[in-house]
């Protein structure tokens, strides 16, 4: 379990562990340094089947050892798949299991290396389709300590502080970083204290270079406030909450074209559809886009730049506007386009 020294633990990786401990490492062994600066082995078995198994695929032992005389930690836990141990950013460990392939799942334990053995930050479990990721919920592993709320708190703080290296040369170690945000939920709120355009630089740079979908949870999770109305098989363009409506813009395939969707409603009701087929090398940079209903034409502006003021929803009929309302600036959710 970590002890309340933690404090100095965090300042130390921030400050001086945090470019060595970022290193990719995908291995059953690995040897690295505790945030305190001590030195650590650790191995991951292979898996194993339970001689009563209950469900469980299979069962994994991660045997961890910090410092010359320390006696080794042994920590055994169920898995669903073989699983994979590797280091991340910030000082932390991963282990994954991704089982079934393109429309299985992948699920990852985020772990301290301590001086008194290993300790648990979260984790989480993801569902694929086709490759794209449509889930993310957080767990709590049963088999390993937890930390506590004054060291997850200092935690917090520290990746906050450190938020450039969300994204690296890595692409699988990029992708569990942003996995990080899901295990814990918190961590995002505080980013966006210190920089309220986080969200949006970040999840665009993680759609281009590593995952949309990913990128695309992420957003649906802290930026939408869940109220978007894209479906799961969608990506959130846009979403803004109307005082008590919200509209959503939604990209997608129909009958194998790219597509563009407004949709409208409240109460995760849809009462509006209006869609139209979008090349597929669309630009994602545009400052409105429009949608076309018998005689009323939908103009939605995206407040592209960080100008959130200027987000809203133009409706007209005939060439005059007969209604034009701006969205709740809390409530505006960037524009993003599926990249990878």
């Amino acid at each position: 379990m970590l002890k309340f020294n933690l404090r100095s633990y965090i300042c130390i990786l921030i400050f001086t562990q945090v470019a060595f401990l970022a290193l990719p490492a995908l291995s059953a062994e690995l040897i690295g340094q505790t945030m305190s600066g001590g030195n650590f082995t650790l191995e991951l078995s292979s898996a194993t089947k339970p001689s009563s198994p209950d469900g469980i695929w299979g069962l994994a032992t991660v045997t961890y050892k910090a410092g010359k005389t320390t006696t080794p930690e042994v920590y055994t836990f169920p898995v669903q798949a073989p699983p994979v141990i590797k280091k991340i950013a910030f000082g932390l460990l991963a282990i994954s299991e991704k089982n079934g392939g393109m429309n299985g799942s992948y699920n990852v334990t985020f772990l301290y290396p301590g001086d008194e053995g290993l300790t648990t930050i979260g984790g989480v479990e993801s569902d694929l389709d086709n490759g794209k990721y449509i889930e993310i919920n957080r767990i709590s592993p049963k088999w390993i300590n937890k930390s506590g709320e004054t060291e997850m708190a200092y935690l917090i703080q520290s990746v906050s502080k450190n938020r450039s290296g969300f994204i690296g040369p890595d692409g699988n170690q990029a992708l569990d970083n942003a996995m990080i945000f899901f295990a814990i939920p918190d961590l995002m709120n505080e980013i966006r204290k210190q920089d309220s355009l986080f969200s949006h630089s970040y999840t665009s740079q993680l759609s281009n270079e590593v995952n949309s979908s990913i990128a695309n949870l992420i957003r649906r999770k802290f930026l939408g406030k869940s109220v978007s109305l894209c479906g799961d098989d969608q990506f959130d363009v846009f979403v803004c909450k109307l005082d008590k409506r919200v509209i959503s813009v939604c990209s997608g395939n129909m009958n194998g074209a790219a597509v563009l969707e407004y949709r409208a409603g409240s109460d995760r009701k849809i009462e509006l559809s209006l869609s139209k087929q979008i090349d597929s090398n669309y630009v994602a940079n545009k400052e409105a886009e429009s949608f076309e209903n018998g005689g009323y034409k939908y103009t939605v502006k995206f407040g592209n730049g960080g100008d959130t003021s200027s987000g809203g929803v133009i409706v007209e009929r005939k060439g005059t506007i007969v209604s034009s309302q701006k969205c709740q600036p809390e409530m505006i959710e960037p524009y993003l386009i599926p990249r990878k």
